[in-house]
């Protein structure tokens, strides 16, 4: 018997596919409700493989998305919100209308509310998977902590973007997570290692923003209103796994007066009082417990929390769905771990023209202390004996009094150090004097470096090789010379035989091997992995054409000077 043939519109693209018109019709909602809904939600615009199919050969542009994602939306407790919010406002407007003042007032009082709890517990099912998706989080809330009060930008909203950013930065004074930092042209870039992920983000410099015309500020709203309850949720998280109270106290008047870090108090848990609730009843109804088991009780406690940090970090990648070599982790927590009290047994004073924020922050994240001009809450004055280095952006002649005791330098000397792991020569960074290139730690193998990059590396090597050799000076005096001869003469003698055998094989070179291997494992790929392949070598090839096109024009004005 011949096959029944399937009527047209029942499988394929047809019915996996639905465009953003029908979509809008089948969920009862307004357009800009669907785009918000979207956002939150994370469901994004799909490109089908065949268009004309969809659009009926149509050539207007048409937006699509999966029929899944949107029957997916149908029960989202969000919507329901969304459609009580438009009685809401009938209700609000009729009254108004109506001049009834006190039942206006009782019906905005009674506004539907809604919470995102559920959806951040949606999208990101272990922590790990909301660390990683946290560099555009810091980058939006970061953006909106400097916007002045708008119509567009209400001021609760930026009160909560500063607030979040301070407690995040203290989490990485107390972790001591902070890596790497950069100073360029849109702002200042930070990364951080967070169990074991790299997260980077950028904030402006503190200069009065001018708030754009142009910019939709409706679809910002949205990704900042997801992205401060997913903020607020990794805070409380991070500052449970440092066993320190989350939210931070916070001093209005400190915060009123300087604002910045200063202004939070940073407190730690009771161990007892985490783990046991009741244990303060149990105490006070037996008043024969000895104070000295109390005392061994939380030493023991703090000990099983420090063991258990370690462990939380495998179990977070356990539970995630990529595999991650703990080895390589432990190696770049290792290198961290040297140079994280870079700053320890320093002190810091940061003049009133210098930025305070980033370079409190730095500094204190690598076990520094701080001091700065404006402000009652600074630890040390500007006289204080036991400064040892204070930051300064401007002439050594504009400063009224200098101290001999103490190092002067400009604000790069802290990037520089913390970038390059040591603390450098502070007279290469003294106030007046031409300062080096200030080279970016975030380098990717096929990038341009400048000369200033090549002969800075050169310059640590050669100093690391000074110091091998100063340390292992003792032992190659210390070897015989007889061992040294018979070394010699016994690779002489094997360089000698194999010469020999290589005589008798056939000379095929190392790159042509390479080459055909490479050509080998090419042709086993499949389609997709093949286009992965050839779009990494693409961006490689992009790269090395950007970096050449560089090298060009630097010559072109060396040749010109």
């Amino acid at each position: 018997m011949g096959k029944l043939k399937k009527k047209q519109g029942t499988s394929g693209a047809v019915v996996n596919y639905i465009s953003r018109n029908k979509a809008i019709r089948k969920l009862q909602i307004t357009l800009p409700e669907f785009r918000r809904l979207c956002i939150l939600k994370g469901i994004y615009p799909r490109e089908p493989n065949n268009k004309k199919k969809l659009t009926k050969g149509s050539t207007a542009p048409t937006t699509f998305y999966y029929l899944k994602d949107i029957q997916y939306l149908l029960h989202e407790p969000i919507l329901q919100k969304f459609r009580e919010h438009k009685i809401f406002l009938r209700k609000l407007n009729r009254a108004i209308g109506k001049g009834q003042k006190e039942n206006a007032v009782r019906i905005q009082e009674m506004a539907p509310k809604y919470t995102l709890d559920h959806v951040i517990r949606e999208r990101y099912p272990t922590f790990i998977d909301a660390v990683r998706d946290l560099d555009d989080a810091l980058c939006m809330i970061y953006l909106f902590s400097m916007f002045p009060q708008t119509n567009e930008v209400e001021a609760g909203v930026v009160e909560k973007c500063q607030r979040l950013c301070r407690e995040f930065e203290h989490y990485i004074i107390k972790s001591r997570s902070l890596v790497h930092s950069f100073v360029s042209v849109k702002g200042i870039y930070y990364q951080a290692m967070i169990l074991g992920q790299a997260v980077t983000w950028l904030v402006p410099f503190e200069f009065s923003v001018a708030v754009p015309h142009d910019v939709d500020f409706r679809v910002m709203m949205t990704f900042c209103e997801f992205y401060i309850t997913l903020l607020g949720f990794i805070n409380f998280k991070l500052y449970s796994q440092l066993n320190l109270v989350y939210p931070p106290q916070l001093d209005q008047t400190a915060l009123d007066a300087e604002g910045g870090l200063s202004a939070y108090k940073i407190e730690e848990k009771d161990a007892i009082k985490e783990m046991h609730p009741t244990a303060d009843v149990t105490l006070k109804k037996n008043e024969s417990v000895d104070q000295k088991v109390i005392d061994s009780l939380n030493e023991k406690l703090k000990e099983i929390s420090k063991e258990d940090k370690a462990d939380e970090l495998k179990e977070n990648f356990e539970h995630s769905d990529e595999l991650v070599n703990m080895n390589e982790l432990e190696q770049q927590f290792s290198e961290h771990e040297k140079f994280k009290n870079l700053f320890a047994q320093k002190v810091f004073f940061i003049s009133r023209e210098a930025p305070r924020l980033s370079l409190e922050f730095i500094i204190r994240s690598f076990g520094g202390k701080v001091g700065y001009a404006s402000g009652k809450n600074s630890m040390f004055k500007e006289n204080d004996p036991r400064i040892t280095h204070h930051i300064v952006d401007r002439p050594l002649e504009m400063i009224p009094t200098l101290h001999s005791n103490r190092s002067y330098v400009q604000p790069q000397w802290i990037y520089d150090c913390i970038n390059s792991g040591r603390l450098l020569d502070p007279g290469l960074y003294a106030p007046g004097v031409k300062l080096p290139a200030h080279l970016s730690p975030f380098e990717k193998s096929g990038d341009y470096v400048p000369t200033e990059a090549i002969q800075f590396f050169a310059r640590e090597e050669e100093a690391q090789n000074n110091e091998v050799e100063s340390t292992n000076g003792e032992m190659v005096d210390e070897k015989k010379p007889e061992e040294t001869v018979e070394m010699t003469e016994y690779q002489e003698e094997l360089a000698k035989e194999m010469n020999k055998v290589v005589k008798k094989r056939k000379k095929t070179s190392k790159e042509d091997e390479e080459k055909e291997r490479k050509e080998m494992a090419i042709g086993m790929m499949n389609k997709k992995d093949k286009n992965l392949y050839n779009s990494m070598m693409f961006g490689k090839r992009k790269r090395a054409l950007l970096a050449s096109k560089l090298k060009e024009k630097k010559l072109k004005l060396q040749q010109k000077e």
